[in-house]
């Protein structure tokens, strides 16, 4: 009796100490690797549209949807200049070049076209640089008057007009005409671009825009102090 009395006393302790056992619960194992991957699916759609953010962001900076225009107008009025088309490779095809001779304070104007080659339309804001960035040059130019589409006719709206930020459609065509001063006849130049500030998507950008002109500045001339 002994004995079993002191079996009966360690099952009563033993009980007394260990702690039941839990119930039973439901198994929720079965659901994390559910959330762990949507986590991963999560983060791998964040990577992607950061990655197509930051190509976009890219090819905007990157963007020059400016070419030659195929409107060519005549050569500078008032000035004896010579015309000369360039069939170069490298060079546009529809490119003519104007030899100017590079005379004190001479002035003159000349047109060109510009194409929007690219697939969306923009805003042009600006063409050329400020003048006070030309100061010493040799030369300044300006902006003096836009066609903003070639394609219309006077008869269906369409005019020079003064120079103002305007619209390019896709394969539109828009002329510009550029005036010139001569500040030192000591001066051979030649230059077939123009600086255009454009917006696309809200984003600005600055590009030198091919024309269908090339000028040439011929100096120094007989005089030329």
């Amino acid at each position: 009796m002994p004995a079993a009395s002191g079996l009966i006393l360690r099952d009563v302790v033993d009980t007394a100490v260990m702690p039941p056992a839990a119930p039973p619960s439901d198994d929720t194992s079965t659901h994390k690797p559910h959330r762990r991957w949507l986590w991963w699916l999560v983060g791998a759609v964040l990577v992607v549209l950061l990655a197509a953010a930051s190509t976009g962001v890219i090819l905007v900076a990157n963007y020059q949807p400016f070419m030659p225009g195929y409107k060519q107008y005549g050569p500078p009025a008032g000035v004896s200049s010579t015309v000369m088309r360039v069939p170069w490779l490298g060079l546009p095809p529809n490119l003519r070049i104007f030899n100017v001779p590079a005379e004190q304070d001479l002035t003159f104007n000349y047109r060109f076209s510009i194409w929007n080659h690219g697939p969306v339309p923009i805003t042009v804001t600006r063409i050329g640089i400020p003048e006070s960035e030309q100061v010493g040059e040799g030369a300044i130019i300006r902006p003096v008057a836009i066609y903003p589409d070639v394609y219309k006719i006077p008869e269906l709206g369409g005019e020079w007009r003064p120079v103002q930020p305007f619209r390019l459609e896709p394969r539109q065509m828009a002329g510009v005409e550029m005036q010139i001063t001569v500040t030192d006849c000591d001066l051979h130049g030649k230059w077939n671009g123009v600086p255009i500030t454009f917006e696309m998507y809200g984003i600005e950008r600055h590009v030198l825009a091919p024309t269908n002109v090339q000028i040439d500045l011929v100096g120094p001339q007989p005089g030329c102090e």
